[in-house]
């Protein structure tokens, strides 16, 4: 059936996403960006503090589907830019726009799109087999997906230059040692540890962590002084918050707070 190329999954507060078309190293084509959108859309719900993104299979995401294209070659030049925009520009911009944590799970491939996809997500837990790979300029193209944001911020200009020229894959014990990942799983072991961390990160101050997610977004594209005030705002929203009495409350009577999320 056609939903079942993206599976959803409560687990408590907990929503695990699984790109699920594994014959195609989960490639993306219009349906699916159409369901993982809408999926990313209703994780705004309060009753989701914590989101996990993954793929089945040997691979994260292989980013565009070319197969699922390939007509569009035949006429003339194909519509590159509108894929983006109506394809993948849409996944990124949830992605960031989610006030949740969003926990990439990588245990295989992310290539291109895949890769921005994954870059776009708030953590990467990666094992050893996974494999980022630029591939755009394999073939001929420039980036899209948000890589030309988040990669040189990530692990500098000069690095994402050396990816671009190389057109080599980063494993996960690199991608960990070059801050494009931020922690290492055992083999095959990257979509558990994600749910761990997941799961704990759902008992935590959501509101908080949405704020401060505003917040780090805003200020990767401004100036101090905007991100000074940016973050006055933030406190201000913060302090309405259940979170922020139970944890004031918590820290005078010097006992663990209990968030709810809100």
């Amino acid at each position: 059936m056609a939903e079942d190329i993206l599976l959803e999954e409560r687990r408590g507060a907990v929503l695990l996403l699984t790109l699920n078309r594994p014959d195609r190293l989960n490639a993306v084509d219009a349906e699916l960006s159409d369901h993982l959108e809408r999926a990313l859309l209703r994780a705004r719900n309060p009753e989701v503090r914590a989101v996990v993104l993954t793929g089945a299979g040997r691979a994260f995401s292989a980013g565009l589907d070319l197969a699922s294209v390939r007509d569009a070659y035949e006429p003339g030049p194909p519509p590159l830019g509108n894929w983006v925009r109506h394809d993948f520009n849409p996944i990124v911009r949830a992605l960031v726009r989610l006030e949740r944590p969003v926990i990439a799970a990588v245990g295989g491939v992310a290539a291109g799109a895949g890769m921005g996809i994954a870059l776009a997500c708030d953590y990467r837990v990666v094992a050893p087999e996974a494999r980022f790979v630029l591939a755009f300029p394999g073939v001929g193209v420039g980036v899209d997906s948000g890589v030309s944001f988040f990669l040189p911020r990530l692990v500098g200009l000069g690095r994402a230059w050396e990816l671009v020229l190389s057109g080599r894959a980063v494993d996960g014990e690199e991608a960990v040692a070059m801050g494009l990942a931020q922690e290492l799983s055992p083999p095959g072991g990257a979509l558990e540890r994600a749910l761990v961390l997941a799961e704990r990160v759902a008992q935590g101050p959501s509101v908080a962590y949405g704020l401060i997610k505003r917040a780090f977004l805003h200020a990767a594209a401004s100036d101090l002084e905007a991100s000074l005030d940016l973050e006055a705002e933030m406190q201000d929203l913060a302090a309405r918050s259940f979170d922020h009495a139970e944890g004031v409350r918590a820290f005078l009577a010097k006992r663990p707070p209990q968030f709810r999320g809100r």
